[in-house]
């Protein structure tokens, strides 16, 4: 598909398998276009990197690296990658179809949610996401349009395409830095570093726009949205909306904390955090919706920049891909920055570039034109913008040079003028002064006086008074102040949970050993308070998947190694927890190992043979596997009453414990009605009795006669009798 122009692939068939229906949507890095698996015959996705980029070795090599990511994260809430490949020289994408529309789509067709439902909307996107983060991975660019909505309103998170493994997120392993501005972290602006707690803020943006129908940070140029990002407090929704409480304030500022030590640690911690808050919460609340208008799509000329595949400057104007919604209708913000650090970044710390948000690097001699730092570069309508990376981390402008001055000390020390001594009369040079050795006492004098001056001011006020930290590590925590206080130093105490010092003992000392430190001073001791223990939740474990069964573990803060064992069980259904170990309800150490009993559903067995048998001994041997017997009975004139006739399924066919075995159990033979033969020659009454199966038996006397009859029979007439049975008839 050499120079094939992405938006006439309708009707033509990838591999010869993905027929392409129509395009969905484009991006900076691909198209996105609804297909048909011919081989399946299933509608899906097909992602298709612009041919102009498929020369790019880096951008392929990301591309590739979505595929592989992806398709590891399987789970309800993330779009399924289904396949991966290479069409003519171009890289393809083969994921699950979602039929519906993006957050984004939502918000403008629809208006704000209730402020429940956009609580249950955060919920499941931070569920999605807890299982990538159990997994290893960073999403990176979490935004609305990213955020799939099903015809069911579940929610599916697309565009794993920035995620990676985060042992491998960093802007030195990159070379660039990708996110859409609206949504991207302080450390990702300013160190181009990435890992959970970025999805965590980005999640939390999410939850703003969400509950207040704008963006936190709104400015003329995504430039000027990056820097607040990194320098501007995060709004609380109730400065948008007065009447949000204060417990939706505390959790948008808590996702979105500028230094990422302050947010949850994960989406797991994040989802644990929402969840109490949205049960905290009156329906008064809940079922309120924001009277605010949703914020405008971006601006129409913020397209993004692909450094290294094309020319120094080139602006690539291609929408941001976004699933589900095309982005010529809504183009969200987005931004290429360059890592941090290294000989371009000193050099704009240098001030080599001139002129605030919005200026341009300025070559100031012949080396300049190659070492200029790398730009942060932005499209917009109006051109292309390059500003350094410096700029953003900056607190404000540089300042002027013309006002600076040099320092002078607040306070000086004025020393009097020195008196003029009459110079004494010339004497002979014979003559010496008597008291010679007199100044020479009075100069030892003099020193001597000095010297202890000196030495009182070392030890009381100077260096001399301060005192040395002493070794504090590895004491118990009494012994620790008991020292401290020895040396008139005031011991602090901060208890922290350790898995390898006992309780009780200190860990380490701040200030450190051996540092000096005047009276007085406070040093804090981090004594171990032991291993920090957790409780086994006795919710959300047992008969849950084992995916959220670990979630659950995780919220309680039990990060020990989850073991799971599969076990055959007839009760519980396959995938869902059986039992836990420890079980719920118990305290633990955090680190320990916790096993998951996971049911593999019911064992195979295979069904035995019980036809012939008797209906206690058939019971009895499919007791013993576990079966279930379903007993029905019926007539037969072949089987003796009490046995088996027939069965189902059949013996020896497979089965599973806990199946139905249907058995048909003999009532023997049928009943028939005893005839009234009363009076009836022996001859008809045998001929009677045989027409309706019965058999007969004459007994005679002497008295019958010569021609017999009955006169009396037994059973008597209109019993029901088993057929087969025998009829006595009397002729007394």
């Amino acid at each position: 598909m050499e120079s094939t122009p992405t938006d006439s692939l309708r009707g033509q068939t990838i591999d010869g398998r993905y027929r392409i229906d129509g395009r969905l949507a484009r991006g900076g890095m691909a198209t996105v276009y609804r297909a048909t698996d011919l081989r399946l015959d299933r509608p899906v996705a097909v992602k298709i990197l612009h041919p102009h980029l498929a020369d790019g070795t880096k951008f392929v090599d990301r591309f590739r690296r979505e595929a592989r990511a992806a398709a590891r994260l399987i789970d309800p809430g993330i779009v399924g990658v289904h396949d991966q490949g290479t069409w003519g020289d171009t890289p393809y994408l083969v994921m699950e179809l979602v039929e519906g529309p993006n957050l984004r789509a939502l918000m403008v067709t629809s208006g704000l949610p209730k402020v429940g439902k956009a609580l249950d909307l955060m919920i499941q996107v931070l569920q999605a996401l807890a299982v990538a983060h159990a997994a290893g991975f960073v999403h990176r660019d979490i935004k609305p349009e990213n955020i799939l909505v099903t015809k069911s309103g579940r929610i599916k998170v697309a565009d794993f395409g920035l995620a990676r493994a985060v042992s491998e997120v960093t802007a030195a392993s990159s070379g660039v830095v990708l996110g859409t501005v609206a949504y991207l972290s302080p450390e990702l602006v300013a160190e181009g570093i990435a890992d959970k707690r970025t999805d965590v803020y980005a999640a939390g943006v999410v939850l703003f726009e969400l509950l207040t129908g704008t963006q936190p940070y709104i400015a003329d140029a995504p430039i000027q949205v990056a820097f607040q990002h990194v320098h501007a407090d995060f709004p609380a929704p109730s400065s948008r909306i007065d009447w949000m409480p204060p417990e939706i304030d505390t959790l948008v500022r808590a996702m979105t904390a500028k230094a990422p030590e302050d947010r949850p640690a994960d989406a797991a911690a994040a989802l644990a955090m929402i969840r109490t808050v949205r049960r905290s919460l009156p329906d008064t609340v809940t079922e309120r919706v924001p009277e605010s208008a949703v914020a405008p799509p971006p601006l129409p000329g913020d397209l993004p920049l692909i450094p290294d595949a094309a020319p120094s400057g080139a602006v690539v104007t291609s929408p941001e891909d976004v699933a589900g919604l095309d982005a010529q209708v809504n183009p969200p913000h987005h931004a290429v920055f360059p890592p941090p650090g290294g000989a371009r970044a000193a050099r704009a710390a240098r001030g080599g570039l001139s002129g605030g948000f919005g200026g341009v690097p300025r070559a100031t001699g012949p080396d300049d034109l190659d070492t200029a730092p790398s730009p942060l570069l932005v499209g917009s309508s109006g051109g292309t913008q390059a500003l350094p990376l410096a700029q953003i981390m900056a607190a404000g402008p540089p300042p002027d040079p013309a006002a600076s001055i040099s320092l002078i000390p607040s306070s000086t020390s004025v020393l009097p003028a020195p008196v003029p001594v009459e110079p004494p009369a010339a004497r002979p040079q014979a003559e010496k002064p008597a008291n010679w050795w007199w100044w020479i006492a009075a100069g030892v004098l003099l020193i001597s006086v000095g010297a202890s001056s000196g030495l009182s001011w070392y030890f009381k006020n100077g260096p001399g008074s301060q005192v040395t930290v002493p070794t504090l590590q590895g004491l118990d925590q009494a012994a620790a102040e008991e020292a401290l206080r020895a040396l008139d130093l005031k011991p602090k105490v901060k208890l922290t949970f350790d898995d390898v010092v006992p309780k009780g003992i200190v860990i380490s000392a701040t200030p450190d050993e051996g540092d000096l430190l005047d009276p007085g001073t406070e040093v804090e001791l981090a004594v171990s308070g032991g291993v920090r223990t957790a409780t086994v939740p006795t919710a959300g474990i047992l008969g849950e998947p084992a995916s959220l069964a670990r979630n659950r573990l995780k919220e309680a803060t039990l990060d020990g190694e989850v073991i799971e064992e599969s076990v055959y069980n007839t009760q519980v259904p396959e995938g869902l927890v059986v039992a836990v170990d420890p079980p719920g309800g118990t305290a633990t150490e955090h680190s320990k190992a916790i096993k998951l009993t996971v049911s593999k559903g019911p064992e195979p067995v295979e069904i035995p043979r019980v036809t012939g048998q008797s209906a206690t001994q058939a019971e009895t041997a499919l007791a013993e596997l576990e079966l279930e017997m379903v007993r029905n009975e019926q007539y037969s004139e072949d089987v003796a009453k009490g046995r088996v006739i027939s069965q189902s399924p059949s013996g020896g066919t497979q089965g599973h414990r806990g199946d139905r075995v249907t058995v048909e159990v003999s009532l023997g033979p049928p009943l028939v009605m005893v005839p009234d033969l009363f009076s009836l020659g022996f001859a008809k009454a045998d001929a009677q009795l045989r027409s309706v199966g019965l058999e007969i038996m004459r007994q005679e006397s002497f008295r019958c006669g010569w021609v017999p009859s009955v006169q009396r029979q037994e059973p008597a007439a209109g019993s029901m009798v088993p057929k087969g049975s025998i009829v006595t008839v009397y002729c007394d």
